[in-house]
């Protein structure tokens, strides 16, 4: 399967909602409080990451399979700050996945970084083994794990 990586153009807006919606109705079984059943990328939204220091898109046949969206961010700790490239969506279509998109879009980021003279790429993720497999397996290491509880409000 040959496909290529590009930046994200302005005529890829109804793809990027399909996958999108997909990304939503992955995750909305697991996490139903967070996220709605009718997903529909608004047209800031879609601004947000045409406009993002580094958007990318997988494209096969003509066709966007896979999408990521990064931006650059210094992040300072009381010891030590480092520059990052935090990728804060990244989704490849159901019908392409386990099969080296995802991956070769990750290396386009980690290039990125590396032209940039940045320290590390990073990523934030819904819990999920699936998901969590798929960053390990592309050298990716946990660093910080987030952990929420609802709370019961009682009157």
């Amino acid at each position: 399967m040959e496909f290529h990586i590009r930046r994200l153009r302005q005529k890829d807006f109804e793809k990027i909602d399909f996958l999108n919606r997909q990304f939503f109705k992955f995750h909305k079984k697991q996490f139903k409080e967070y996220f709605e059943t009718d997903y529909k990328l608004t047209s800031e939204k879609f601004c947000e990451y045409l406009n993002a220091e580094c958007s990318l898109v997988a494209v096969l046949n003509g066709e966007v399979i896979g999408f990521g969206c990064a931006e650059i961010k210094v992040i300072n700790n009381e010891t030590k700050s480092f520059s990052v490239l935090l990728i804060n969506s990244f989704v490849i279509d159901d019908r392409y996945q386990g099969q080296g998109i995802g991956a070769k879009l990750l290396r386009h980021f980690e290039t990125y970084a590396e032209k940039h003279n940045l320290d590390k790429v990073e990523v934030s993720l819904w819990a999920n083994d699936k998901v969590e497999e798929f960053y390990l397996e592309n050298g990716f290491t946990k660093r910080l794990i987030k952990m929420s509880k609802n709370i019961d409000i009682k009157d």
